[in-house]
């Protein structure tokens, strides 16, 4: 691969707009075809891309690397290489600054619950229609699961409010996917790549992370989580299930836990008074109490809700004046 072809993946990926990179030079995509090798800003943008996805990349290694390459016009550094080739979502890891304000924004909460999903995927290589609707179904739930949002997964004759198609993306991208403008009334596209071979795991991973993607959310470094650049086979086997990291970046777009509130502990029960003793038991939602009264020949049985609402009030004989109550 040429020089210029990698030259232009880091500036698809965002690298050129990177804050170290911002600090050297700032390129537009017409300086493209003038940049080479040796220059200040491709050295620093290869760099950053090689030190993000790979934890071992130490700023020693990098000084190494560094001297290692001093003066290659020509040849990029395997590591680089290897790395830039990766299968990868499309979306940048960096923004132009004039965008960078613009993004991760939430859906407002009132049309959060009902986000519509259509689709125009046909028949992916390795997997049926029936499966990709079905897979992208499970895709939708790994994230309502978590957060509170809802989606409606349609027809390809649907309208809504995220399509999804296929393209011919380069080879290493897995997929794409427009970000959300906190806006209720917007259409995103998201586009999957034709030139894989699809299975279930490698599809359920991608469809969460560039949902991810429509929800707001950029890149994580976290190399563990749904959304991290690389969608690689460790997130796919989980089968997009998301970790701490990625319901994280959900809240701090603005999106809220859909865990059901702690339920309030019944009280404690009464002191004893004048020997008159409660026992109180607890049956999920509710509670009993039992009083019991040595002066009396019975019992009386209090049952509440988790609110502390009696449910009704039961007499009954004390176990010494019967074997049961």
């Amino acid at each position: 691969m040429l020089i210029r072809n990698y030259i232009q993946k880091l500036w698809d990926y965002g690298y050129f707009f990177a804050p170290s990179v911002l600090e050297i030079e700032l390129v537009t995509e017409a300086d493209l075809p003038n940049l080479r090798r040796p220059d200040k800003v491709v050295q620093e943008a290869m760099w950053l891309y090689r030190q993000n996805f790979n934890s071992e990349y130490s700023l020693v290694a990098k000084l190494q690397h560094k001297e290692i390459d001093k003066g290659l016009a020509t040849r990029v550094h395997d590591a680089t290489k290897q790395l830039i080739n990766q299968d990868r979502c499309g979306c940048p890891d960096y923004l132009h600054p004039d965008q960078a304000q613009a993004q991760q924004t939430a859906w407002p909460e009132s049309c959060r619950k009902d986000i519509i999903i259509f689709h125009d995927l046909g028949k992916l290589r390795g997997l049926s229609a029936f499966e990709i609707q079905s897979y992208l179904i499970l895709a939708t739930a790994n994230w309502s699961s978590e957060v509170d949002v809802d989606f409606v997964v349609g027809s390809s004759t649907s309208k809504g409010d995220i399509y999804l198609t296929t393209a011919d993306l380069d080879k290493n991208v897995l997929a794409d996917q427009q970000v959300s403008r906190g806006v209720c009334d917007q259409s995103l596209r998201g586009r999957v790549n034709t030139d894989f071979n699809w299975h279930k795991n490698r599809f359920i991973g991608t469809l969460t992370h560039e949902l991810g993607h429509a929800l707001g959310l950029r890149h994580v470094q976290d190399p563990d989580a749904v959304m991290h650049a690389m969608i690689h086979r460790a997130n796919q086997d989980r089968l997009g299930k998301l970790n701490q990291t990625d319901i994280d970046a959900a809240f701090s777009v603005g999106y809220n836990s859909v865990m059901p509130e702690p339920k309030p502990e019944p009280p404690a029960p009464p002191k004893p008074e004048n020997n008159i003793r409660v026992n109180r038991f607890v049956f999920g939602k509710m509670w009993i109490d039992i009083v019991k009264n040595p002066t009396r020949d019975n019992s009386l049985i209090k049952a509440f809700d988790v609110n502390g609402i009696s449910l009704g009030i039961r007499t009954g004989e004390h176990r010494s004046k019967r074997n049961e109550l």
